[in-house]
């Protein structure tokens, strides 16, 4: 499962580690009126039916947003994770990460989860960046997500973060 509550280190050969101490994932519960499918199959369409009902929007980098672009829904997830069994309990049951695109550059993550809450299958969804520029995302119609243009990615605790190394060299 995807988490709000991030665990996990990674070290790059530049040197610095990237260890979040919190996550930027907020999720929200979808209101839908269908309860995730039984098989894999099912959920998968119908985790393709939700990512059809959310948008993703570039503000852009200018100011004044001159450079505001609707983003596309590539129609495949590049990601999916979970249990095989909707039955099974635990965390994720299924998900999968959606992309909102700018030509083929992702802009914006979608994951769509099919989770437990109180014992009941439930859908659950949630953004996160993958660009530097002034992000905006919604649910039918409806802004649920946003992020500010040029976020502070210069500290290996926080949840972006960016090394930059110069090159060694080409060959």
């Amino acid at each position: 499962m995807l988490t709000e509550n991030p665990n996990f280190r990674i070290r790059f050969d530049a040197g610095p580690t990237w260890e979040p101490a919190q996550s930027n994932l907020t999720f929200h519960v979808a209101d839908v009126t269908f309860r995730p499918g039984v098989n894999r199959t099912l959920r998968l369409s119908q985790m393709k039916q939700l990512a059809r009902r959310c948008t993703g929007v570039l503000e852009g980098f200018n100011d004044g947003n001159s450079d505001r672009q609707v983003l596309r829904l590539l129609p495949k997830p590049i990601f999916r994770f979970g249990n095989s069994n909707v039955k099974t309990g635990g965390d994720a049951v299924d998900g999968a990460i959606f992309v909102f695109a700018q030509g083929n550059d992702p802009e914006i993550l979608l994951i769509i989860e099919a989770t437990l809450a109180e014992g009941q299958p439930v859908w659950r969804y949630a953004f996160a960046r993958a660009s530097s520029a002034k992000l905006s995302a919604a649910f039918d119609g409806e802004t649920v997500w946003t992020a500010n243009k040029f976020p502070d990615d210069s500290v290996a605790s926080g949840p972006h973060f960016t090394v930059r190394q110069a090159i060694d060299s080409i060959d």
